[in-house]
């Protein structure tokens, strides 16, 4: 992961050992909040296709608890099928489209 191109938190905790397994890895910038000169729609598409690669991740369970662990502030980009972007106080579940912004605590 390039740190010029990843919006990822370096305050944030690194996943587990788990994490090289994962489906995402090795895909970012697929998985960033935004990215320079991305419009709106292609943000919204492409965090679309990056859930669809956690819904194929051998390793959801153990994102999806990371993900519960880290300080909401810090959660951005897609993880775990869920996109939370700054301005959000809570995550957006991209595996259950019915569901809107989680509120929380």
């Amino acid at each position: 992961m390039s740190a010029a191109a990843s919006t990822y938190p370096a305050s944030a905790p690194w996943p587990g050992e788990w994490a090289s397994l994962a489906a995402c890895a090795g895909r970012q910038p697929l998985m960033d909040d935004d990215l320079p000169g991305e419009t709106a729609e292609e943000r919204e598409a492409r965090h679309w296709r990056a859930a669809e690669v956690c819904r194929r991740c051998v390793v959801l369970a153990e994102c999806a608890a990371w993900r519960e662990a880290t300080p909401v502030a810090q959660r951005v980009g897609v993880s775990a099928g869920r996109v939370r972007r700054p301005a959000q106080k809570g995550d957006t579940d991209l595996l259950n489209p019915a569901s809107t912004a989680v509120a929380v605590a």
